[in-house]
């Protein structure tokens, strides 16, 4: 008998497998969504110069997975989802050490209303994912089905599991169809 496969306890994610841009600052992408928007310095990227390195691969690979799942909008809308995004990714990656430190920053996805910004959702649910963290500890943060939705969505893509990509304004749509209020 011939052992054709044997599979190994080592489980890879597609996030960790595939190459990545150490400087994500040059893609056309990335400086289009940040054109207007307060330009790189909304980002305020020189906090990176103070933490451990690999909290900048978290950043860059954080962006790298955004980019699979939105694509800029046309000019007048470009960046409403993705600049947000971006922006509590950077915050995120700058300021937690672990998984547990992402999950904790849960508190700007959602206003006192009930609105929901999705860029922000989006960054902070990139942020969970590189640091370690999975789709089912991000939905035990929140209970409103369209958020789940949204969280679940974003987790498939980033694993790959879906190969979709959205605009920033049909994400927006698709998150509203589902029941939830964007702000």
């Amino acid at each position: 008998m011939r052992d054709s496969f044997v599979r190994g306890d080592v489980r890879e994610r597609a996030i960790d497998v595939r190459t990545w841009d150490d400087d994500p600052c040059e893609v056309k992408r990335f400086v289009e969504v940040c054109r207007g928007r307060g330009g790189l310095n909304s980002l305020d990227l020189r906090r990176f110069d103070v933490v451990p390195p690999v909290r900048w691969e978290w950043f860059c690979r954080g962006t790298l997975a955004l980019f699979d799942v939105l694509q800029p909008a046309p000019r007048p809308d470009c960046g409403r989802v993705l600049h947000p995004a971006l922006r509590e990714l950077a915050d995120v990656c700058v300021s937690c050490e672990s998984v547990d430190f992402a999950l904790d920053w849960s508190g700007d996805a959602v206003d006192l209303f009930g609105g929901v910004d999705v860029g922000v959702l989006a960054g902070w649910c990139a942020a969970v994912f590189v640091s370690g963290g999975v789709a089912y500890d991000c939905q035990l943060v929140f209970n409103e089905p369209p958020i789940r939705f949204l969280i679940s969505l974003l987790f498939n893509s980033f694993d790959r599991l879906e190969l979709d990509c959205y605009n920033e304004i049909d994400f927006i749509r698709l998150f509203e169809r589902k029941g939830g209020v964007a702000v």
